[in-house]
């Protein structure tokens, strides 16, 4: 088990913002981390997808090796998300997107740790 002080567990954060009347994020450089979690406020939307770039201008629908494109749960509460660390290993990019315009603006708080 690590102890306290191995760095290679040092968390760290980004806030994503989906603009009001919006339904994707800007985007997250991942800059050699792996996405670990997020923090979700209260949603309009039920339902949040993910687009990911690998020269962070073209993005992409992020389908998984099975052709299921993950999806997280919201609500109209704000909750902590466990990401799976290895969905999104290969991507240098990562925006949030709702399945639904939000009503405001809604700050996300995207949680990685080093590689």
């Amino acid at each position: 088990m690590p102890n306290i002080g191995d760095n290679t567990k040092i968390l760290a954060s980004q806030n994503l913002t989906i603009a009001s009347s919006g339904t994707t994020s800007d985007a997250l450089d991942v800059q050699g981390n792996v996405l670990t979690g997020m923090i979700v406020p209260a949603m309009t939307g039920t339902t949040l997808t993910f687009s990911v770039s690998f020269d962070g201008t073209t993005y992409y629908a992020y389908y998984d090796q099975y052709g299921a494109q993950p999806s997280v749960t919201v609500s109209s509460t704000a909750r902590y998300i466990e990401m799976d660390e290895e969905d999104f290993v290969g991507a240098q990019f990562i925006k949030v997107v709702s399945g639904t315009s939000e009503a405001s603006s809604r700050t996300i708080t995207m949680i990685v740790r080093p590689l």
